[in-house]
């Protein structure tokens, strides 16, 4: 009897500790919405594909070169193509800027990035598509890319996203969000379930995760976030290797969410 007892109290504290303790890890599967359905479009470099693998070495602002624009065909129906610098140098004035044409809509991905939701941009951004998915939301179609820096010296294990809303393959909004998880669209949902898409900004090594809502056809960042702090085994591997991490401990006295985890 004492036995199970002690076995009894041992299941109590666990679950306490794991409802309202510190010890509680993020992902998104703990914000309790309903997860977005994405359909996932195998892209296809058809053209020119090789200009993706030029990477630049440090030594290259010193070369004269003027980069010209080609085109890499991402996709065939509806038809997509990355409009994108033949190389890319160190020295910027030397490069186009590139942009995207999704059924012939021209996105300018210099503009769009400068303008990226979650963050300025302090240097010219040079992408590398990897991933096309669409999916619906509340009768309202999107298109998201996820993408990654094209030069070494840049955050190359950094994924940026961006997002287009499509009413009959025409671009009526596009947006951009940096340094986003490498492995996850589940940043995409209605987590404060007021009928409108959110975007969860979890970034590396920032101790508050942001919520945005879309607005109509604007994303606003609102108040409510989840801080967060690293684990010791983390701490451990940022002092030892400086590296970046998505710190994952909830910090639950200091998150303003709209429930208790």
């Amino acid at each position: 009897m004492i036995r199970q007892q002690k076995i009894l109290n041992n299941i109590i504290l666990v679950l306490f500790l794991s409802n309202y303790g510190y010890a509680q890890t993020f992902d998104y599967s703990k914000l309790k919405n309903n997860p977005i359905k994405f359909i996932n479009h195998e892209l296809s470099y058809v053209k020119n594909s090789k200009a993706y693998d030029i990477l630049p070495a440090f030594g290259m602002a010193k070369e004269v070169h003027k980069s010209s624009l080609i085109d890499i065909k991402i996709n065939e129906s509806p038809p997509i193509f990355h409009i994108c610098n033949d190389s890319i140098q160190e020295n910027q004035f030397n490069n186009v800027t590139e942009y995207l044409l999704y059924a012939k809509n021209k996105i300018n991905l210099d503009s769009l990035f400068a303008n990226a939701i979650n963050s300025s941009t302090k240097y010219k951004i040079y992408i590398r598509f990897e991933d096309y998915y669409t999916f619906t939301f509340n009768s309202r179609k999107f298109a998201v890319f996820r993408v990654t820096e094209r030069r070494f010296f840049s955050n190359v294990l950094y994924y940026h996203l961006i997002l287009l809303e499509l009413k009959n393959d025409r671009v009526v909004e596009s947006f951009a969000f940096i340094d986003c998880p490498e492995v996850t669209l589940s940043c995409f949902g209605d987590f404060n379930f007021d009928g409108n898409l959110d975007f969860i900004d979890w970034r590396k090594k920032e101790r508050k995760i942001s919520l945005y809502s879309l607005r109509g056809n604007k994303f606003v960042k609102e108040r409510q976030y989840i801080e967060v702090r690293p684990t010791k085994s983390e701490q451990n591997y940022e002092s030892h290797y400086d590296d970046l991490f998505n710190y994952s401990l909830i910090d639950k006295k200091n998150t303003k969410w709209f429930y208790s985890f």
